[in-house]
């Protein structure tokens, strides 16, 4: 063989192992990299099932509170219902019975004033009638 062939040879399987050699770690370093990214993808995917797991406690959740909410509003219209029928009886009622309440104190208040009077014209005065004797006594 010639010389320059097999220094050509020569330099080429140099550069084969320069180029195993700097190939090697990187391929170590590609499959730690690969195995760790691996990882990386089996705690991704739970992640990504517990988010999922969350969004549907979350939205069943929503949908619970909006039919509370609903039920709520319900429970409000009718209690604004039966509060405007016990406005209308309580009207009714004090338009039934206030008359003839104000009707019975005002004549019980006559009847007791009138009473007092007839009172004192049949009894007499003895306050009257006391102070008289005291100032005829002096």
């Amino acid at each position: 063989m010639h010389p320059i062939l097999q220094i050509a040879l020569c330099l080429a399987s140099l550069a084969m192992l320069a180029l195993t050699a700097c190939a090697i770690p990187l391929l170590l370093q590609a499959r730690r990299q690969l195995d760790a990214l691996a990882c990386f993808q089996a705690d991704l995917e739970v992640l990504l099932r517990d988010s999922r797991e969350l969004v549907r406690n979350a939205n069943a959740l929503i949908l619970r509170a909006d039919r509370e909410l609903d039920d709520l509003g319900q429970v409000t219209r009718i209690l604004r219902q039966w509060t405007e029928r016990g406005d209308q009886l309580l009207e009714a009622v004090h338009a039934l019975v206030a008359p003839p309440v104000i009707s019975v104190l005002r004549n019980a208040s006559a009847f007791r004033v009138g009473a007092g009077i007839f009172m004192k014209y049949v009894f007499g005065d003895r306050n009257h009638h006391l102070k008289g004797e005291n100032h005829v006594r002096e």
